[in-house]
């Protein structure tokens, strides 16, 4: 058998059923496979369907089929599209694609864009770190090459999970770039490419033709990192021992809350520390600028502000770029409620630090009211309120916003002259609170109140403080238990 013969009983084995491997194969004798690619194991193809035109990528080793996928609608596995792919590489002839001879290696005409790639230019888009950790993966060969040509490089690399990897060249607002790149391990959007681009961009250049200029560079680099690497250990020798003196903090940072046009805008401000001791001119921090000064910040503030950062991704162990601007306008995850808690931690120790909003240490509590309604006084108004310490703030729309998820919190919207204040929640019925505040100044006809407040207001007592209007009158039953006594037999005794 040669190498990577796929046979028809392995095709019948992937068919999720006899049907579909007839349509597969009608798919296949109709031409409807339009485009077919084999690079390196993988198999990439295009196939016309009924509602478009949908992509097939197949990996398969000597003769058989290790995965396969179809972008198609099917709610299966092996739908026709692959069963039509799989026929048409079946029946090509050795080494043939479309009826034209690929060759071991890709086109060198069709990659000129990557041999017009300056080798010694990659070490200024990525750190010596990750140039370190590209090197350790090529030496482990962990590139694998599933596709290259003239539009982009399709790679991926076996680090702790596989990470896909695409390199294309330059275009449009791009142009002026090496090229560009992703990956899916969170850090190829930074301005800074992550190691399994680097891994990627080094084996693609050795199969663009360029294999001895990268060996040598490899060559030097590893002689740089060494170099580098000894420089590091003898200035750590020079220290050791030595107490460090306390870095004098050139930043202050600050939390801002701005009224925003339907919410509230939180975002991390930083300013030039003048020799006064006071703030320069306010301008919003890059995450960057917050891991830049991690060691003048104390360990609540570098406990609020870095989970700040991983929110605005709402994942805790999410990514996120360095040069992106610390603004957050959505507050509705469950990572958000820990965030506030962290920010009120921080306010306790440094309230200076906060611009135009509070973090008191007191939690809001619902008031729930049945009041003489003005306009219409036979009628009485639904209203809610929220007590936080000796204040009591009265929630009607566009004065406040919920925010966050078990706990959840509550923001009073502040005005010129006060503060927007963050308050957690006394209350753990997210969902009720929420949708009686949606329900917040509904008028009660005044034949309907009592019946209203005998029948609901004992339910809403376990969301907040029921407040009655003077002629309603709560009643206090007290249900005196009585004694009884159980007979139950146990081990063959009675169990009293």
């Amino acid at each position: 058998m040669g190498r990577y013969d796929i046979t028809e009983k392995e095709i019948r084995r992937i068919a999720d059923s006899d049907e579909i491997l007839e349509r597969g194969r009608r798919y296949y004798l109709n031409g409807n496979v339009c485009t077919i690619r084999f690079f390196e194991g993988t198999i990439t193809a295009k196939v016309k369907g009924h509602y478009g035109t949908y992509d097939v990528e197949i990996e398969i080793d000597e003769d058989s089929v290790l995965d396969y996928s179809c972008d198609c609608p099917y709610n299966g596995y092996g739908c026709k599209h692959i069963v039509a792919v799989l026929y048409k590489f079946l029946n090509m002839k050795e080494g043939m694609i479309d009826g034209k001879k690929q060759s071991d290696k890709p086109d060198k005409h069709a990659l000129q864009w990557l041999k017009d790639i300056p080798i010694t230019q990659i070490q200024k888009i990525t750190t010596i770190e990750n140039m370190a950790r590209a090197l350790e993966i090529a030496d482990a060969k962990a590139v694998h090459l599933k596709s290259i040509d003239g539009r982009a490089v399709h790679a991926c690399v076996h680090d702790k999970g596989q990470r896909n990897v695409v390199i294309e060249p330059p275009h449009g607002y791009f142009y002026g770039a090496l090229f560009m790149a992703r990956c899916d391990c969170g850090k190829g959007y930074q301005i800074e490419k992550c190691e399994h681009i680097v891994a990627v961009i080094l084996a693609a250049l050795k199969q663009a033709g360029k294999e001895e200029d990268v060996l040598n560079y490899e060559k030097n680099l590893r002689n740089l990192i060494k170099r580098q690497s000894f420089r590091s250990l003898v200035g750590y020798l020079d220290n050791f021992g030595q107490e460090k003196p306390a870095a004098e903090k050139m930043y202050l940072f600050y939390i801002k809350a701005e009224k925003m046009y339907g919410g509230i805008m939180l975002s991390v401000e930083k300013a030039h520390k003048l020799k006064s001791g006071s703030a320069g001119k306010l301008a919003t921090a890059a995450s960057k600028s917050i891991l830049e000064n991690s060691n003048n910040f104390s360990e609540k503030e570098i406990s609020a502000l870095t989970l700040f950062m991983h929110s605005m991704q709402g994942d805790e162990y999410s990514y996120y770029r360095s040069n992106e601007k610390m603004i957050k306008q959505k507050f509705d995850g469950a990572l958000d409620s820990e965030m506030f808690s962290r920010l009120r931690e921080m306010y306790s120790e440094s309230p200076a630090s906060f611009i135009g909003c509070a973090f008191p240490q007191a939690k809001a509590r619902i008031e729930i009211a049945l009041a003489k309604d003005i306009d219409a006084k036979k009628d009485y108004i639904f209203r809610l309120s929220a007590a936080i310490g000796d204040k009591t703030f009265q929630l009607t729309n566009g004065k406040y916003e919920v925010m966050g998820q078990n706990p959840i919190w509550l923001c009073i919207f502040g005005d010129e002259s006060n503060a927007h204040i963050f308050a957690e929640m006394d209350c753990r019925q997210a969902e009720a609170v929420k949708a009686l505040l949606a329900h917040n100044e509904a008028r009660i006809g005044g034949s309907k109140v009592k019946e209203f407040a005998i029948k609901y207001m004992p339910k809403l007592s376990g969301i907040g403080e029921i407040a009655l209007p003077g002629d309603i009158t709560s009643e206090e039953i007290c249900i005196e238990p009585k004694p009884r006594i159980f007979i139950t037999e146990h081990g063959g005794s009675p169990l009293i």
